[in-house]
């Protein structure tokens, strides 16, 4: 039996072992960090690969070299550090003993800047995490932590994080970030301290008197406080920057929400939906919020400005659509002429809008044959596309499988001598075929790249000539 190196209990099952120099230094840098003597007396350093075999219960391994675990042990003995105590024996001060044991390993697999899982707007997918590839990159994240800090810019918290996180480079710890948090710390960079300090400044003659507007529009709206979408701000820059003629830039559009957030501190900005940001004041009660919403419920529930025949379309499309969930699906393969025939009464609206409500899950007679009919007519893929889009018939791909499937059918019921003779010759018993001529024709039809065309045979039996046929 064989004892684990760092849990030291006695184990039946089969314990795991550093294979290579990169496993024993993480092992190693978290020993130190613990300050855990029995692994830092098997070698001299991360570096000096231990002569006897160092095994341990993989879950001991990972609680071991948990990251988390490893940068809040070393952020106490950081402050403790900072309280008094001496140690002759460091060299460096307390913050870069600190730095150094972050630095030391591989960073978790979290975003450097918001340390947490981030979802993109309006939807349950997660953002993905990418890894730093270039040093531009971690050049350009250690100039931005310096201009927030030196600035005192709301993300001035991440970027002292960042800062310690940086003093080793981001492409070794193996840092991770969001393309959204990337974007957001790093804008600095391309804004000038004039655009930044004094925005008003920044757009010439009447500038400030643009920026007034904006800023009696936000003094309004704490005096009376509601909720208004942020575009209304937008509107009122935009409308006044056109009656003095002054131009706004894009950069200072983008800038507004964040010059309005830092000017005016009673203001909230809740984002909504996708691309849609709400903004009311923090004096608004919530009472009033909520007489106003049950207001607009009981009017949409009260209204009775539909005539009669308004409710019987409402009530007839109401109809169709239940009728429309139990249809079914499938559609004969392949569809038979039978299959394809309009019952009377079924305009092509009407066969137009099954089709559509269903998304294409139900195929009308018209949804199968129109396209078949301009594909044959036109010869242009493009065309048979457009009316897919369009909500009036099948796609291309299910046209051309379609004509394959009734190709491949006439295949099977051929004779074994590969001719397939009509029906209507074959009901006259003393009619022989004297010849039969066959060819294949191109159909070329007319695509954007010039794939996708389709062939077909044509048959011709010549006959002797017959009174009844």
């Amino acid at each position: 039996m064989e004892n684990c190196v760092i849990c030291s209990s006695e184990s039946d099952e089969n314990l795991a072992q550093c294979k290579d120099a990169e496993s024993w230094a993480r092992l190693y840098c978290a020993a130190e960090i613990r300050q855990f003597t029995p692994i830092l007396d098997l070698s001299h350093g991360k570096h000096d690969f231990p002569r006897s075999t160092v095994k341990y219960h993989v879950t001991c391994r990972k609680g071991f070299v948990n990251q988390k675990n490893l940068q809040s042990l070393s952020k106490k003995t950081a402050e403790s550090s900072k309280t008094g105590q001496d140690q002759p024996q460091v060299r460096r001060g307390s913050r870069d003993v600190d730095r150094s044991a972050i630095n030391s390993a591989v960073l978790p697999q979290t975003c450097i800047f918001c340390e947490k899982p981030k979802y993109k707007p309006g939807t349950k997918t997660r953002e993905k995490l990418h890894g730093v590839q270039e040093f531009r990159a971690d050049d350009t994240v250690r100039k931005s932590a310096s201009l927030h800090l030196s600035r005192h810019t709301n993300m001035s918290a991440i970027a002292a994080n960042i800062s310690g996180i940086c003093a080793k480079d981001l492409i070794s710890s193996e840092a991770k970030y969001h393309s959204s948090c990337y974007k957001a710390f790093v804008h600095i960079m391309y804004e000038t301290d004039e655009a930044v300090n004094n925005p008003t400044e920044a757009m010439g003659n009447n500038n400030g008197e643009v920026y007034e507007a904006v800023y009696s529009f936000c003094e309004a709206l704490i005096s009376n406080p509601r909720v208004v979408e942020f575009k209304e701000v937008r509107n009122v820059l935009s409308d006044e920057a056109d009656k003095l003629g002054v131009v706004v830039t894009q950069s200072q559009y983008k800038n507004l929400l964040r010059l309005i957030s830092n000017k005016f501190e009673q203001l909230v900005f809740l984002n909504y939906q996708q691309n849609k940001v709400l903004m009311y004041p923090s004096t608004l009660k919530l009472e009033t919020v909520v007489v106003e919403n049950f207001e607009l419920k009981s009017d949409v529930a009260n209204q009775t400005s539909l005539d009669e025949n308004s409710k019987t379309v409402i009530n007839a499309a109401k109809i169709l659509n239940e009728k429309m969930k139990y249809h079914p699906r499938a559609m004969a393969w392949p569809p038979e002429e039978k299959d394809l025939g309009t019952k009377a009464g079924l305009t092509a609206l009407a066969q137009d809008i099954v089709y559509s409500v269903s998304n294409g899950a139900i195929k009308t007679p018209k949804s199968v044959l129109f396209p078949s009919a301009v594909k044959a007519l036109c010869n242009n893929t493009e065309v048979v596309k457009l009316i897919n889009r369009c909500g009036h018939g099948i796609g291309y791909n299910l046209v051309e499988e379609i004509e394959t499937q009734f190709a491949l059918k006439v295949i099977n019921e051929q004779t074994l001598n590969r001719v397939l003779i009509p029906n209507e010759c074959k009901q006259f018993n003393n009619l022989s075929v004297a010849l039969m001529v066959a060819d294949n024709i191109d159909n070329l039809e007319c695509t954007m790249s010039g794939a996708g065309t389709s062939y077909r045979v044509n048959s011709i039996l010549v006959t002797t000539a017959s009174r009844d046929i």
